[in-house]
């Protein structure tokens, strides 16, 4: 009921769309009094100004372009805005399972479905980012406090790297970033 009630919505949302790109063509035709009277008072004003006809002409053509530049400026927005989303997609993807694996836990779902759009994905791997997140957080400063009392008991009984588990060793070292 839910994905019906989204697709009727997309549906709409790409018919106003186009409705509204008929409408602005046809009101570029000359059937639109208000963008006549805002011609005519520019007009008026360049007149007395005395602006030069090439000028007028690029103005001129920028109007007349009006609705194709601006359908090509909501697409170049459109397409920087998926690249950065599907940058952001691939960056929460890799962290969340960084942190899955650095707890030893497996991801209970994978967002990637495609039956989500690319925004729902983002949010999903959001929300489920700020969930992991604390766990996360918590294990490693309790990692770090572990390996800080163990770099203390091997200074207090002047233990040597190679005497302790491999483990710890590891743990020491990289708390102490000498991996």
């Amino acid at each position: 009921m839910q994905n019906k009630f989204v697709e009727m919505e997309r549906e709409n949302a790409v018919m106003k769309e186009k409705l509204t790109v008929s409408k602005a063509a046809l009101e570029q035709s000359g059937n639109n009094e208000k963008a006549e009277i805002i011609l005519e008072q520019l007009q008026d004003i360049w007149q007395s100004l005395g602006v030069v006809p090439s000028d007028r002409e690029v103005a001129r053509l920028q109007i007349e372009s009006c609705l194709e530049d601006t359908c090509a400026r909501k697409l170049k927005e459109a397409k920087s805005l998926k690249t950065s989303t599907l940058v952001e997609i691939a960056s929460l993807q890799n962290t969340a399972a960084a942190m899955y694996s650095a707890l030893g836990l497996t991801r209970s779902e994978k967002i990637e479905n495609k039956e989500f759009n690319l925004l729902d994905q983002l949010g999903k791997l959001k929300k489920e980012e700020k969930t992991i997140r604390p766990t996360f957080i918590s294990a490693v400063e309790r990692r770090a406090k572990i390996a800080k009392h163990a770099k203390s008991l091997m200074d207090d009984m002047s233990l040597s790297n190679d005497q302790l588990p491999a483990n710890l060793t590891m743990m020491v070292q990289q708390n102490e970033g000498q991996v």
